[in-house]
């Protein structure tokens, strides 16, 4: 079975598990990616990269990027591309709170099914996503200006058909 349809398999998992798990109260603050980047088709409803960031509020490297982490959304709207925070929390509310009054996207891995299939190892942890649906790149967000960097390098680089 391709990455593809595993990855459209765990977000749709990820919402179902959201719903299921009594977190509609922050319903607002967090939204669920597959309810935002996959059509009723199965494919990726995008015209451009999206950018995932996973984080957890007990993990000290991601808090100290926060204020980073607006700026790599910056960057993101600059080109045309969708940054996600996706806390790995035991609870919705660290993250719900912490970008309440923010720009930034927030979604909710709480069974880590995301987590699983994207293969993240350590946290901050940094994929992106080709307008596809695939993991085009992927690693551990140590230097947010490396991401930064590579998604100049991505976004000048030629498309492929299909990519």
């Amino acid at each position: 079975m391709s990455r593809r349809v595993w990855t459209i398999r765990a977000l749709t998992l990820l919402i179902v598990g959201w719903h299921l798990s009594g977190c509609a109260a922050r319903e607002q603050a967090t939204v669920s990616l597959s309810e935002a980047l996959w059509n009723s088709q199965g494919r990726l409803d995008a015209d451009a990269h999206q950018v995932l960031i996973f984080w957890a509020d007990w993990c000290p490297n991601c808090r100290s990027h926060r204020d980073e982490y607006l700026e790599i959304h910056e960057r993101c709207q600059e080109l045309g591309t969708q940054l996600w925070i996706v806390s790995v929390d035991d609870s919705v509310d660290p993250i719900a709170e912490w970008a309440e009054g923010t720009p930034l996207q927030v979604s909710w891995d709480f069974h880590g099914m995301l987590q699983r299939e994207i293969g993240v190892p350590a946290l901050p942890y940094y994929a992106i996503l080709n307008p596809n649906g695939t993991v085009q790149r992927s690693g551990t967000l140590r230097d947010p200006d490396y991401l930064l960097a590579l998604l100049d390098e991505i976004r000048t680089q030629p498309q492929t058909p299909g990519e």
